[in-house]
């Protein structure tokens, strides 16, 4: 078993997200723990309201329960495109909450597909997008890229929830969506002994 460090305590990791640290988190051990497993599905529309914004509704079946999440491509149109091409393709499947800070965050998005060219998109950046300030401060269930500098969103993604008002301070850190079924439910019961 590999050897994991002392957990932060949830304001070191609150800062420590805040500065870039993200997406560059390594995955840690899963043995016998509730680790969340992701496997997803994908629905995508345009809303026929007129105002051609385009949905997807993603529902995850996890470990810890379902999760049910709506995203919107007005609200971060590359970091919409991006996500739902990932759980389109599959990227998702059987990946795990790798990353979990009490009160705060969860965060995963570490595949673990032999495709290559899968893995090549996944780990290509894609551009931020200008922040909305409707959909500012962060509230409990938005769904974002992590990231660790301009520019610099790939695969992982976070789900904010409690005291998310901390997030959104970061360019990177643009909601293109929420959670809309499961986040008190689901989001809590996930083992906090990661990250």
């Amino acid at each position: 078993a590999d050897d994991i460090d002392e957990p932060m305590d949830d304001q070191d990791d609150i800062n420590a997200f805040n500065e870039g640290g993200g997406s560059d988190a390594a995955e840690t051990s899963t043995d016998d723990k509730d680790d969340g497993n992701v496997d997803a599905s994908v629905t995508s529309e345009n809303n026929g309201d007129g105002d051609g914004d385009e949905h997807s509704i993603i529902t995850c079946t996890t470990s810890a329960g379902p999760l049910k999440m709506h995203f919107h491509k007005s609200w971060s149109p590359n970091g919409y495109e991006r996500a739902t091409s990932l759980f389109e393709r599959g990227y998702y499947d059987h990946s795990h909450f790798f990353r979990v800070v009490p009160h705060f965050l969860v965060q995963f998005g570490i595949g673990y597909t032999q495709e290559r060219e899968l893995k090549h998109f996944a780990d290509s950046s894609i551009k931020d997008d200008p922040k909305r300030a409707d959909l500012m401060p962060f509230r409990e269930g938005y769904v974002s890229f992590a990231g660790s500098g301009p520019n610099s969103r790939t695969s992982q993604l976070f789900i904010a929830y409690d005291r998310a008002q901390n997030l959104g301070t970061s360019p990177w850190e643009t909601p293109f969506g929420e959670v809309v079924d499961g986040t008190q439910e689901t989001v809590r019961k996930l083992y906090s002994g990661y990250g």
